[in-house]
């Protein structure tokens, strides 16, 4: 499926910094289909955020599939609501990897060898975002191999 039209009305590939700038104009919350990830180095470094964009990656591939956004705004919880909201500023990285970077430590943590990801980074100067396009895998169920490796691997 093509996530990236379902949410933006454009393929992966024809999207910009700025479509995402435009998406948390107003607050989004998440579903089983999409998936926010801030960036923001008091929850660690590049290898342990990326942890958590493996471990999302490895439940869209056993469940229907979905889209990830690495660098959304920050989630807020507000008082008496259930889930987080995501609006405004967005958390980008500052540390840019080519797509096979990525590709390759995302396989050598998932177990059996994942297909179906594509991902498009997303540059603004010095600011990035990736967004990952995670299709349903026909293997299921697929899991991490050792989170702990991706470090040993960085």
């Amino acid at each position: 499926m093509d996530y990236s039209s379902a949410f933006f009305g454009k393929p992966l590939t024809a999207l910009t910094y700025q479509d995402i700038v435009n998406y948390f104009i107003d607050a989004k919350e998440e579903s089983n289909t999409i998936e926010f990830k801030s960036f923001n180095v008091k929850h660690g470094d590049l290898t342990k955020n990326l942890e958590g964009i493996i471990r999302s990656i490895s439940a869209f591939l056993n469940s229907e599939g979905g889209l990830i956004i690495w660098g959304a705004p920050e989630g807020i919880k507000p008082q008496g609501q259930a889930n987080k909201i995501f609006q405004g500023n967005l958390s980008p990285l500052s540390e840019s990897k080519p797509k096979d970077w990525l590709i390759n430590k995302i396989s050598d943590s998932i177990t059996p060898l994942p297909v179906g990801i594509n991902i498009q980074p997303l540059q603004n100067g010095k600011d990035i975002l990736y967004i990952f396009e995670v299709q349903k895998s026909n293997y299921s169920p697929l899991a991490v191999a050792r989170v702990s490796r991706v470090t040993n691997i960085l």
